[in-house]
């Protein structure tokens, strides 16, 4: 069977200033008893500052995408340690749900890069419509 490439759309590509963060694990506490799952403080602070970069540079539909996307990420690290690359990713994917598409499964195009030792740390977001 042939592959077919399909047609994109750029629908917008932007820089978003500040050391790239990765996404953190849940992590497991017991309450009442009963085990419980959380998401880490510095996660949840990266995902609401990264909604607030998508507003402030006017990337957020009126209503989210509901088509199928393609996405482009460029992280530049100001340091030289390791993390990994769908970590980076993760954390930019699941901050667009609900604001720029309904949910990061319409991401079926990824491409990602890592940019170790930057002087100007920043992550380089683009997104294309499938056509």
């Amino acid at each position: 069977m042939e592959i077919q490439e399909r047609r994109r759309r750029k629908l917008f590509g932007i820089r978003i200033p500040g050391d790239p963060v990765t996404k953190g694990r849940p992590r497991a506490t017991i309450v009442n008893g009963s085990p419980s799952l959380y998401t880490p403080a510095k996660t949840k602070q990266a995902e609401k500052l990264l909604a607030q970069e998508f507003m402030a540079r006017r990337v957020i539909p009126s209503t989210p995408y509901t088509f199928e996307v393609a996405v482009h990420l460029d992280f530049f690290t100001k340091t030289a340690h390791r993390r990994d690359i769908d970590n980076y990713a993760k954390l930019v994917l699941d901050s667009a749900n609900g604001l720029i598409w309904d949910d990061d499964a319409q991401v079926l195009e990824l491409s990602c890069r890592i940019w170790r030792k930057d002087e100007r740390p920043r992550t380089e977001f683009t997104v294309w419509a499938l056509i």
